[in-house]
């Protein structure tokens, strides 16, 4: 049995709608991710080369893919409206948050990668994300995170040669 909600627990029509409204708003979000790579997979110029497929193909097949299958999750999704059980309904809302969470500190990295540079954004990011699923006490997590980014700066920074940014300021 889930110990999060008992099968009595009465979820509040809150809960249930903010469930309902993150599951369209994903799904509608999907689709104009989709629409917009197909979109920007035509700004692709093609070569004067005579070749058939030219190099947009491989995009727009996986733009069209992805496309088709936000559509069915979005029709799946609007199925599925009046089935959805309240206290499932409430544990997709505590997932999906922090599936959320996930995606805005991964955003939060991306900005602060070109600010504060690799080794400390990185750092921060793994150190926060490892603290956020609570994989260890705050020094194992602070370890792990050292570790990992002085890991990735030797493959991708040494024997790869990839420049990484430094500080901003």
């Amino acid at each position: 049995m889930d110990t999060r909600t008992s099968p009595t627990e009465e979820v509040s029509p809150a809960i249930w709608s903010a469930a309902v409204a993150v599951r369209l708003v994903l799904a509608v979000i999907l689709c104009a991710a989709g629409a917009f790579y197909i979109y920007t997979a035509f700004g692709i110029r093609i070569p004067p080369i005579g070749d058939e497929l030219g190099p947009r193909a491989f995009p727009l097949a996986v733009g069209g893919a992805f496309l088709a299958f936000s559509i069915a999750y979005a029709a799946g999704e609007l199925s599925d409206l009046r089935r959805v059980d309240r206290a499932e309904a409430a544990a997709d809302v505590r997932s999906e948050s922090r599936a959320w969470l996930t995606v805005l500190a991964l955003a939060l990295y991306c900005v602060l990668f070109d600010i504060i540079g690799y080794l400390a954004a990185t750092c921060l990011f793994v150190f926060g994300f490892l603290t956020f699923l609570r994989f260890r006490g705050v020094i194992g997590n602070a370890v792990a995170a050292v570790l990992m980014a002085a890991a990735f700066y030797v493959l991708f920074g040494v024997w790869l040669g990839v420049p990484l940014p430094t500080f901003g300021w």
